[in-house]
């Protein structure tokens, strides 16, 4: 029997950074690339030669945007959804409003089986079902957090 859970149930769920964190202030020199919709290629994967580069100062609370290996980073904002998985260390990158990172905190999945899970036609349903239809559509947090899992 197939089991279901919530994504919110076996992944940590944070969302890009907004306006508001972008402006920190302080006076570190070090430099962050920040990842945003448009450095993805057609084929959905992550662009590294497009990133662009800020100050650390900028960026306030840059902890809870920070990108890991065995992330997940999911194009909220759009025309397309879709999820990329991060399979190598990204040094010192955060994402951007139109992105939210998955971070897998179960053992119960791999993080590439999300990814998998969330290329599957159950799972694009549910998002086509939940984003927004304005000309540029959003995917909230919340709708997300409770798209069903199949373990």
């Amino acid at each position: 029997m197939i089991k279901k859970l919530k994504l919110s149930e076996i992944a940590e769920i944070r969302q890009g950074m907004q306006g508001g964190d972008a402006f920190g202030g302080g006076s570190s020199q070090e430099e962050y690339y920040i990842i945003q919709g448009k450095d993805f290629d057609k084929e959905q994967n992550l662009r590294l030669g497009s990133l662009t580069k800020i100050k650390a100062n900028s960026i306030r609370n840059k902890e809870l945007y920070e990108v890991n290996e065995a992330d997940i980073l999911f194009v909220v904002r759009g025309v397309e959804h879709f999820p990329c998985f991060v399979s190598a260390p990204l040094n010192k990158a955060v994402i951007s409003s139109s992105l939210i990172n998955i971070r897998k905190h179960s053992q119960v999945v791999l993080p590439e089986y999300l990814t998998w899970w969330l290329k599957q036609r159950e799972a694009k349903a549910y998002i086509k079902k939940n984003a927004g239809s304005a000309a540029v559509s959003f995917l909230s947090i919340k709708a997300l957090a409770n798209l069903p899992v199949a373990i």
